[in-house]
């Protein structure tokens, strides 16, 4: 019978899972060397979900113990008497150990066995990747294997994020509603109406509103853009929205990362966090759930691996406090289908989102960025964006390309209303066959349009103003999130 103790107190017995397993590692004062840590352990050192015991009438046979390490697990102990093996102890407690571990949020099962039970753990579906020094036997090694956990992540599966220039079915947007955030919401409904209406000319929107504003917003859209009462606290689709992913048969499915308003900086947030779910069955795609705390406006994909983002932001210790900058990569790759993360340093005193990527610098095609200028006098700035751009041009995307960096001006001669005021130029929109970007009436407004004219030929780029967005700390990407038509990747 397999139990889960809340302490082993309860298991007088233990000690004869050592004398009746004696002899099976092939060395007997070893493995009862390597046994007495176990019988020592005391109530609090473990709980429940900690440890397995299997018992069989009256006698302990099998214990196993699961640790966290990392992003990985451990199976730090699991031991079987040699005659339960066959009767299924092993199984089941390593069995258990999978769950445990798929419970802690790990991506793999890492075990040192000893040599005998090797091809057990191989037979269980573990793979074999090395050997590691055993800390029992001074001068032995034992075989390393690894049991992966996320065979069923998107990666894995063969899904990928798209650039956001391939075809879309529609655009997802949310009603603002947060009166701390929006000074003069009247005034950012009509700024919000216009950049919805503005999308609508290329592609179907879709604008979640809360069923308490829902007169309101029908108020200010006109038929053309359909409306979806969700509960929601904000309105910021890219960061509370899914990452829409596409499969190479054109099956689509989506990320649904964990958001807590960047950080922590609002509340409350639960409403947002549930829309990405909320978004993704209207959909009708699989959703794929995300431990990483994470937001779409933080990243930048090109559609063939690569990925930006910032040191600023996903490992700040506001959301992620528990990650390693490594497993903050290796979650984005598998669930995001990419080869290679590129970190830039980002803006660590931006106030709203601790330095997203898309208001610093974004793909606008394979191998090439459109990244803010350092260049422009009088930009307090300037530091921050220079270090950007000295990682960018310092990095290669997945495929070992250099990256080619295009400068975009922001928009300093903006009346910026507030410390939060948005502006970014590299904050737009891409559209089936459009580009809408923001204009904040004044000179920058021709420079920067020209730009994204020659990186988007073909495209017809519509202006904007969006100062009643802007002011609240984001731009027509923030409140934007595209969703990929169904096709295959040309």
């Amino acid at each position: 019978m397999l139990i889960r103790p809340p302490h082993l107190d309860e298991f007088p017995h233990l000690s004869t899972l050592c004398l009746r397993s004696k002899g099976y590692w092939g060395y007997d004062e070893v493995f009862l060397e390597a046994c007495r840590p176990v019988l020592t352990l005391r109530p609090e050192d473990l709980t429940s979900s900690d440890i397995a015991v299997a018992e069989d009438s009256g006698s302990v046979i099998g214990l196993v113990q699961v640790t966290r390490d990392g992003r990985d697990a451990e199976l730090a102990k699991l031991f079987v008497a040699p005659e339960a093996i066959g009767g299924g102890a092993g199984k089941a407690l390593y069995l258990w150990a999978l769950e445990r571990s798929k419970a802690l949020g790990a991506r793999s099962l890492r075990i040192e066995a000893d040599p005998g039970a090797a091809p057990f753990y191989q037979h269980m579906g573990a793979v074999l990747e090395g050997s590691a020094p055993s800390e029992a036997v001074p001068g032995r090694h034992l075989p390393l294997l690894r049991h992966r956990l996320d065979r069923d992540r998107p990666k894995t599966q063969g899904f990928r994020m798209p650039a956001e220039w391939e075809p879309h079915l529609r655009c997802w947007m949310m009603w603002p509603r947060r009166e701390e955030v929006w000074p003069d919401l009247e005034k950012t409904y009509l700024d919000y109406a216009r950049v919805a209406h503005a999308i609508a000319a290329f592609e179907p929107v879709v604008m979640a509103v809360h069923p308490e504003d829902m007169e309101i917003a029908k108020r200010h859209l006109d038929s053309s853009i359909t409306l979806l009462a969700v509960p929601i606290d904000d309105s910021w689709a890219r960061d509370a929205g899914p990452c829409f992913l596409l499969h190479g048969d054109g099956r689509r499915a989506g990320v649904d990362f964990n958001f807590n308003a960047w950080g922590g900086k609002y509340a409350p947030f639960d409403s947002d966090n549930a829309f990405a779910a909320a978004a993704l069955r209207e959909a009708g795609v699989e959703r794929f759930a995300s431990k990483l705390t994470a937001e779409g406006g933080g990243i930048s994909v090109d559609g063939e691996g690569t990925a930006l983002t910032t040191l600023s932001c996903f490992p700040n210790a506001n959301r992620n406090p528990d990650w390693r900058l490594e497993e903050i990569t290796s979650e984005l790759e598998e669930m995001l289908g990419l080869d290679k993360v590129i970190w830039l340093p980002g803006d660590a005193d931006e106030l709203e989102t601790d330095g997203h990527v898309d208001g610093i610098a974004v793909f606008c095609g394979p191998g090439r960025v459109l990244a803010e200028t350092a260049s422009q006098a009088g930009d307090d700035l300037a530091e921050v964006k220079q270090a950007n751009l000295d990682a960018l041009k310092a990095a290669q995307d997945a495929k070992g390309r250099p990256l080619e960096v295009l400068e975009m001006p922001a928009a300093l001669s903006a009346d910026c209303r507030g410390e939060r005021f948005c502006n970014s130029y590299v904050n737009f929109y891409i559209a089936n066959g459009g580009i809408v970007m923001p204009r904040y009436g004044v000179a920058e407004d021709d420079w920067a349009r020209e730009i994204l004219e020659d990186a988007f030929p073909g495209r017809e780029v519509v202006m904007v103003a969006i100062d009643d967005v802007a002011v609240g700390g984001g731009g027509i990407h923030c409140i934007t999130q595209q969703e990929p038509a169904p096709h295959s990747k040309v």
